[in-house]
């Protein structure tokens, strides 16, 4: 919707969350959580004056129980359709080829992770299903200096 309108998108995440050994968005698994924690909610119990009572809680509804429900941990952006992330270790924007370098901020990581690992054979990746296009996205797509 941003991209569409011309506004920038921004990612605000932790480095912890950046995997800098995921080549696509289609290696993550994405953990379902349960339907309750959207249909349900607990408080303090409210009496007909306002006056609230923190020692008398209770669970209630705020959905029929019976529909369904989807409540991903997570989500997957498309990498195409980020301008930038930010991380408590610095901001990482966009190449102009569309790739992300996380080497400046991490360079430990990127040492252990990037640099020391088997390289990616692209050409072998071609045929396969990717979610590069897909409206369900990519993890970020990253660019080895």
């Amino acid at each position: 919707l941003a991209k569409f309108h011309g506004i920038k998108f921004i990612v605000a995440a932790p480095t912890t969350s950046i995997d800098l050994e995921t080549v696509t968005g289609a290696d993550i698994v994405i953990e379902d959580r349960p339907q309750k924690e959207l249909t349900q909610i607990s408080g303090a119990v409210v009496d007909k004056e306002g006056n609230v009572d923190v020692n008398d809680t209770r669970r209630v509804a705020v959905a029929h129980q019976g529909i369904d429900v989807w409540n991903p941990s997570f989500d997957v952006t498309p990498h195409a359709l980020i301008d930038a992330i930010i991380t408590e270790k610095g901001e990482v924007v966009r190449s102009a080829n569309g790739t992300f370098s996380f080497q400046h901020i991490m360079p430990e990581r990127w040492k252990q992770q990037v640099e020391k690992a088997e390289p990616v054979d692209v050409a072998a990746l071609a045929g396969k299903p990717s979610l590069a296009d897909s409206e369900e996205g990519t993890q970020f797509k990253l660019e080895l200096v």
